[in-house]
């Protein structure tokens, strides 16, 4: 590809990717279903695949994983920038960017065909150009054009953008070697210059912070990202009148950053604020208001107010049955959250309840064989299985498996959970070489693709270790657990699972017969649990442990069917 190839490509994607966010944004997300281009989406083109995922309303980390799958498959480099960059605009009309941002951020991606696209988008487009004279100021503030989108298409200096693409390079370490000062002092400088050139509060300083706010949120920088939006969102308040978009995403924005550094009280006041926001622009019934309560009620869940999550959830759902319907997948994707709220608080019947409402409705939209139809099919034999009807649910696993190994393959981390849920079936039926079969298998798979922190890796093998015990293969109990106790003790710092390996080996060595090495290990996870002080039931059974193989008598058989059964998974 020519270099003036590549630059007509990308200029045909920064024109339609522009047209396409300024539609989005006066009329909402579910007008991309005018946009997208069915013969290209079976071709599976970067762009129509996100606008699909956008529409039927899939998390943006999500589609962004997605999309990034079918971009690391290109080899061709020219052709992968320009899959990036229809991934990147895919995300800015998905978090409703203005034009403006809109075109500063795509063109961060190609340092080519800024000034041409953004002319021809011009040209073609309604967007006006506003000057600074009365009467535009107020059609601005009426919400006539969303605010600031034609000040930055028409002020921002090329020496700006410029700087501000340098100072993402330092940010990310593309092209240059990575720098944090150096993007700030960059930073920085672009906004003094505004600030001078514009006064302190005009909308193009609040674009500018908005823009930088974003650099750094994308880079997961959030503690940093967020003074800019609120610098953002006080001048935003202080030139408009009234609620309008900028506000609103700004706030939104500030509770995202919140959420991601776990501060999810602060997070749920700005998605709160964001809401109210929203509603005034455009009414309470509308998809976005569904969208923050799912935030909301997200934060709740992991404060662990599940009533309060529970009731965001609903909220969320009562505005989207009634917005798409029952049969929609954005519904769907409601009644899944629901059914997992209902699952933290073990309510399994209820939870069973909506995870069938999500399944069904999944498997009508897009068949068996899709991701988010098994999810929801998943979370049925989940609460089957919670529910003590071990039978429904190895049935109900078995089918999830076959879709997983069909869509995602052998190696994949949903392929490993799903065998490893039918072997705790097969363990709680008593059925112990089944249990270890599919164990085993999990096992294989999480070796492969698990990092050695990942505590799935270790409760693999404390589970293979258990298998291994229960049918009289005492060494290779004693390897696994071990091995599970060694990546614990490296990277784990939840002291407890630690006491639970030594409590398994210990376990191990009574069943040998080995009451030596048995008291050994026991009284390592007794001196755990002592320090602990919260684990009155396990300190009390390893002093137990520790008393019996002091003694010369076995424990009784009861008394061994007790320690079975707690020794397979964590506490």
């Amino acid at each position: 590809m020519t270099k003036k190839e590549f630059e007509i490509e990308y200029n045909k994607i920064f024109e339609r990717a522009l047209e396409i966010g300024a539609k989005t944004r006066r009329e909402g997300l579910l007008s991309l279903d005018d946009c997208i281009d069915e013969e290209k989406l079976l071709q599976r083109d970067v762009m129509e695949v996100g606008l699909r995922l956008t529409y039927d309303g899939i998390d943006i980390t999500i589609i962004d994983n997605i999309l990034s799958n079918y971009i690391n498959q290109e080899e061709d480099d020219e052709k992968k920038l320009l899959k990036t960059v229809q991934k990147n605009a895919v995300l800015m009309i998905h978090q409703g960017y203005s034009p403006g941002i809109f075109a500063l951020s795509l063109n961060s991606n190609v340092n080519i065909g800024f000034e041409n696209a953004m002319k021809t988008y011009l040209e073609t487009s309604n967007l006006k150009i506003f000057s600074d004279d009365e009467d535009d100021e107020s059609e601005r503030r009426s919400g006539g054009i969303c605010p600031g989108e034609g000040e930055i298409t028409q002020d921002f200096r090329s020496e700006d953008i410029k700087l501000f693409d340098l100072a993402a390079n330092y940010l990310k370490g593309e092209g240059v070697e990575q720098d944090y000062d150096k993007a700030d002092e960059l930073f920085r400088s672009v906004l003094e210059t505004t600030k001078e050139e514009y006064g302190r509060e005009h909308s193009m300083v609040a674009d500018t912070c908005f823009i930088i706010a974003g650099h750094y949120r994308n880079c997961e920088e959030y503690e940093t990202a967020i003074p800019y939006y609120e610098e953002a969102l006080a001048v935003y308040k202080k030139i408009y009148d009234e609620e309008n978009q900028d506000i609103t995403d700004t706030l939104c924005y500030i509770g995202i950053c919140y959420e991601a550094l776990a501060e999810y009280k602060k997070a749920i006041k700005y998605f709160e604020d964001t809401a109210a926001s929203d509603e005034e622009v455009h009414g309470k019934n509308n998809e976005n208001i569904a969208v923050y309560y799912n935030q909301i009620s997200s934060c709740y869940v992991k404060l662990e107010d599940f009533n309060s999550a529970l009731n965001y959830s609903k909220e969320a759902l009562e505005i989207r049955e009634e917005i798409f319907g029952t049969e929609h997948s954005d519904t769907a994707y409601v009644y899944y959250k629901i059914a997992e709220i209902y699952f933290f608080q073990e309510d399994y019947e209820n939870a069973l309840v909506y995870y069938n409402k999500a399944y069904k409705v999944y498997e009508e939209i897009n068949g068996k064989d899709d991701n988010d139809t098994n999810i929801a099919y998943f979370g049925v034999a989940a609460c089957y299985e919670e529910l003590k009807e071990y039978e429904a649910a190895l049935s109900c696993y078995k089918e999830v498996l076959a879709v997983y190994i069909k869509i995602s393959g052998n190696e994949h981390s949903n392929t490993a959970n799903t065998y490893f849920s039918i072997a705790s079936c097969y363990y709680n039926l008593k059925d112990n070489e089944k249990a270890l079969e599919n164990d085993l298998e999990s096992l294989k798979i999480r070796e492969k693709i698990c990092k050695e922190n990942d505590p799935d890796l270790s409760l693999s093998y404390n589970n293979v270790g258990t298998d291994f015990r229960l049918l009289g293969k005492y060494e290779e109990a004693i390897k696994h657990h071990l091995k599970a106790l060694e990546l614990r003790k490296e990277h784990c710092n939840q002291e407890d699972q630690i006491a639970f390996s030594y409590n398994n080996i210990g376990k191990d060595y009574e069943a040998k017969g080995d009451k030596k090495n048995a008291l050994k290990y026991y009284k390592e996870a007794l001196f755990i649990y002592e320090e602990l002080e919260c684990f009155e039931s396990e300190t009390e059974n390893a002093m137990q442990a520790v008393k019996r193989n002091e003694d010369k008598d076995p424990p009784d058989d009861d008394e061994w069917d007790m320690m079975v059964i707690r020794s397979r998974v964590c506490p």
